[in-house]
């Protein structure tokens, strides 16, 4: 009788994103020098840290998805080692160092100088985002007719008067805000929206006649602002016409507008409340307000696992919390199942952000 023969499953390993990904950062930490170190050099906080120069679709993300633990000393290392190099070229000597600039490979550095005296003579000619800017990696200053002529004053290329400059600006910039505040107080605030403004001011003061009149005609972003510059205020039907509190072509009576819209919002948000404690409960409502309280818990007892996206957030819409291993469980600050005591637990988490950086 023949013997039996044993037949074995075969069973396939599947690479996973993860496993791709934990591979990238060995290599980074492995070889530094095949790879790109744009950490401070993004212009957008979702741009990747760090890139592979070979193969530029290889990317990394510091706060991205399945970060090893080791990647914060993999940084310092990172860094050190570039301020080795800088120490070195900059005890290269005078001479070497004057050859080597006026080369072909510093003309990046050539134009950086270029641009730091165009900002000295003409800096009319440049915009000025130092208290406008939403991410530290976005540049200081913008040429107005060129944006690809931007300044970062943590450059190593900024110049030694830099200190100087920004002291005569910040001194133009403050003496341009008593004037403006002069001639609004000399002028009144409406006479000055229709005649010092000229049509814009005019256009201005229609668009806050047409919010008194018809608030809900508009959107009300006050609370749902990413960045200073956005609007607080929006046309339903035509997003072009926008107003900000903080412009000086805001009429006087804004304050009781906006007091008037406030008590509206919660005279709202208080009848929806009674409407919703009134209505039936649901099972799949319960569940729901269940997920939603054990989220919320999970975010308090164990931050590190969730993405905290309220300072990089794309619109209003997108949620402030994403979890890292499930990208379906996310949690809005605005929601009406938003614990008690969230106020404190973002103190918590805006304190260990400033703490971090």
């Amino acid at each position: 009788m023949a013997p039996a023969v044993l037949r074995t499953r075969e069973v396939r390993v599947q690479w996973s994103k993860r496993d791709e990904t934990l591979a990238n950062w060995e290599q980074l930490r492995s070889n530094p020098d095949e790879w790109y170190d744009n950490r401070t050099r993004k212009t957008n906080p979702k741009a990747p840290d760090f890139v592979r120069k070979d193969d530029r679709a290889v990317a990394l993300w510091i706060d991205g998805r399945d970060v090893p633990t080791w990647v914060e000393e993999l940084c310092n290392d990172l860094d050190s080692r570039q301020s080795t190099r800088r120490q070195s070229r900059d005890s290269e000597g005078g001479d070497s160092r004057g050859e080597r600039r006026s080369g072909p490979r510093d003309g990046r550095q050539a134009a950086e100088a270029s641009n730091w005296e165009a900002l000295r003579s003409n800096p009319e000619e440049w915009y000025d985002n130092r208290n406008r800017k939403t991410s530290d990696r976005q540049p200081d200053f913008v040429r107005r007719d060129d944006r690809n002529s931007a300044l970062w004053l943590d450059s190593r290329g900024a110049p030694e008067w830099v200190g100087e400059l920004l002291s005569e600006l910040d001194a133009r910039q403050a003496a341009r805000r008593e004037q403006r505040a002069a001639e609004r107080a000399a002028g009144g605030g409406d006479e000055r929206s229709q005649e010092g403004g000229g049509r814009r001011g005019a256009e201005e003061l229609v668009n806050w006649e047409a919010l008194r009149a018809n608030p809900a005609e508009w959107y009300d972003n006050r609370s749902r602002k990413t960045s200073d510059r956005q609007p607080d205020f929006v046309r339903r039907d035509d997003r072009r016409a926008a107003l900000w509190l903080d412009s000086r072509g805001a009429p006087p009576w804004v304050g009781d507008l906006l007091a008037e819209l406030d008590a509206a919002a919660q005279a709202r948000r208080q009848q929806r409340q009674a409407e919703r404690g009134a209505a039936p409960s649901t099972p799949e409502l319960e569940a729901k307000r269940a997920a939603e309280a054990a989220n919320w818990e999970s975010l308090r007892a164990n931050p590190e696992a969730w993405f905290d996206n309220r300072n990089n957030k794309q619109t209003p819409k997108s949620p402030d919390f994403r979890k890292k291993d499930d990208r379906t469980q996310a949690l809005w600050v605005t929601s009406y199942g938003a614990p008690e005591w969230l106020n404190e637990l973002l103190t918590e988490l805006d304190a260990r952000q400033t703490a971090r950086y």
